[in-house]
């Protein structure tokens, strides 16, 4: 096939598909079907587009809206939910294994994932949805608490466990009320001690 002739075949092929997809807008009808296309409805005897799930672009399409509805909103088709629904009787649900919060899907702690995305917790590790590093499940596992650091007379006694603190998170990272997250040396994990002039009771864990 010539060039000229790939063209030609092009064109009338797009026309095609153009009118198959085609649509009657702001003309009289009696029903949806009289307005022809996808995403159409006749309403008040007028061929209007289905919004708010598709939006007129011209007089000649509907345009779907996508990835725009809440969980238990109507929809249309499964692209109008947000991710992680499906388009179920028109109306968002959640699929197998996610559950809604505050209208988003998403999956539980324990159960099976792909990516941080999946997770409420957005975090995926080993292939299962858990708490963030320092973070522990709590009560039914429907949100995460910090883990607070213990009280240590140097970073070689934290070490021994692992359990360092971090600062600057916004909230507090050591058990002990008077004590603060910092490091006694540079490039060196902090851990938990008393301020001065409290005095740490590694005991009672409290200065």
């Amino acid at each position: 096939m010539s060039v000229r002739s790939f063209l030609v075949f092009g064109c009338f092929l797009f026309v095609l598909i153009s009118f198959a997809s085609a649509v009657n807008l702001d003309i009289s009808c009696t029903n949806t079907t009289q307005c022809g296309g996808t995403g159409t409805r006749c309403e008040g005897g007028i061929c209007r587009c289905d919004t708010p799930w598709y939006s007129p672009c011209g007089t000649t399409e509907c345009r779907l809206n996508p990835s725009f509805v809440y969980e238990g909103k109507a929809c249309r088709v499964d692209a109008n939910c947000l991710n992680n629904a499906v388009c179920d009787n028109q109306q968002c649900k959640c699929k197998q294994d996610f559950t809604a919060i505050n209208g988003l899907c998403y999956k539980s702690l324990n159960v099976s994932c792909s990516s941080a995305s999946e997770c409420w917790s957005n975090e995926c590790r080993n292939n299962v949805c858990q708490c963030p590093s320092r973070f522990q499940p709590k009560g039914d596992n429907s949100r995460c608490s910090i883990t607070l650091a213990k009280l240590y007379v140097n970073w070689t006694a934290a070490n021994e466990t692992g359990d360092f603190c971090y600062s600057g998170l916004g909230f507090a990272a050591c058990q002990a009320i008077q004590a603060v997250c910092m490091s006694n040396a540079p490039n060196q994990e902090s851990f938990c001690q008393c301020q001065p002039p409290f005095v740490a009771n590694y005991n009672t864990q409290e200065c």
